[in-house]
């Protein structure tokens, strides 16, 4: 299997993996509206596959149009990491990625995510059982993983340089510290400086953190020599972002939302058609009237139901053909 890495045109401006969102259902309408370079699942516990992995065909689903798309798993076991990549390799991905930068308390309470940063017995053992298992498959596929900047400067020099001496192809650094969680300042000098020690080794480098458009996106890898950023939660709902300043109308998202929940519907059923409630949160602002559509498909249990709120707001009054703001990022 080639390298997707090195054949993409750089700066690479790719979709962030999300916990919860970015699924195939989302990717289908990302792929639809305006396909990023590279695209993630949302993050996939190894610890939970390995017990129930009755649940992993969901998880790891995705449709040929996707490519090159990227299975991100995180945990704290290197033995549950090396008992999965088997099962990931074999369903074809064009690279696997480790999560260490995860803030959610969820994860890092047993030692996951974030937790693993400056973690280096651990974070060692768990790249090599990665690296012996994807080695094992006889597949060669990408590694790369997706962290964070370090409490200060100098444990951030300490880390990125532990993680350099790994065969990585590909680095994502988000720009804030684990305490930050995803709010506040993103710090761009942070992942300069970390990108520098990567690239050094031949790593690409790629920077996250509160992108809110493809402008931006480009002053970002131009002006911090990085090979690319990744969007990720100003794309929730506005899968528009990648397109170079395009505003949707309101008739486009009433028409991006059915779609994004048939796609959800037909994939999940009725009993987890809630996985779009994100992404209904989204799509409904910046125009009027959308506080109180947001509202009711935030209680809809079926496309049946989404499908007449749509049609009772476009018989309701509101006007349609003015452009939508964007959500910011954070």
């Amino acid at each position: 299997m080639l390298n997707f890495w090195l054949q993409l045109k750089k700066p690479v401006i790719g979709l962030a993996p999300m916990d919860g969102v970015t699924d195939h259902p989302m990717r289908q309408m990302q792929v639809h509206i305006a396909k990023p370079d590279v695209m993630f699942t949302e993050f996939v516990s190894v610890e939970f596959l390995s017990a129930r992995p009755e649940k992993l065909s969901k998880r790891i689903y995705f449709g040929e149009n996707e490519r090159p798309l990227v299975a991100q798993i995180f945990g704290h076991t290197p033995s549950a990491f090396s008992g999965i990549i088997e099962k990931i390799a074999s369903a074809g991905f064009d690279g696997i990625e480790i999560n260490m930068g995860c803030p959610s308390r969820n994860v890092t309470k047993s030692g996951g995510g974030g937790a693993l940063i400056s973690n280096f017995k651990l974070a060692e053992e768990i790249i090599s059982a990665v690296i012996l298992a994807m080695d094992s498959t006889g597949r060669e596929i990408p590694l790369s993983v997706k962290t964070r900047l370090a409490e200060n400067q100098s444990a951030s020099r300490e880390w990125f340089t532990f993680l350099s001496g790994f065969p990585l192809s590909a680095i994502t650094v988000h720009g804030r510290i684990l305490e930050q969680c995803l709010t506040g300042p993103v710090d761009w000098q942070g992942i300069e400086s970390a990108a520098g020690i990567m690239k050094e080794k031949g790593i690409i480098c790629l920077g996250n953190g509160g992108i809110n458009s493809i402008k931006e996106a480009k002053e970002k890898c131009k002006t911090h020599n990085l090979d690319g950023v990744l969007i990720g939660k100003a794309a929730v709902g506005n899968p528009w972002i990648f397109k170079d300043d395009y505003k949707p109308d309101v008739c486009e998202i009433l028409d991006t939302i059915a779609k994004h929940g048939d796609l959800a519907f037909e994939f999940y059923g009725e009993r987890n058609f809630s996985s779009a409630f994100k992404h209904f949160n989204g799509y409904a602002r910046g125009f009027d009237g959308c506080k109180q559509l947001r509202v009711s498909l935030l209680k809809s249990k079926n496309m049946d139901e989404v499908k007449k709120i749509i049609s009772d707001f476009l018989s309701s009054g509101h006007p349609i053909s003015a452009a939508a703001s964007a959500p910011a990022a954070v």
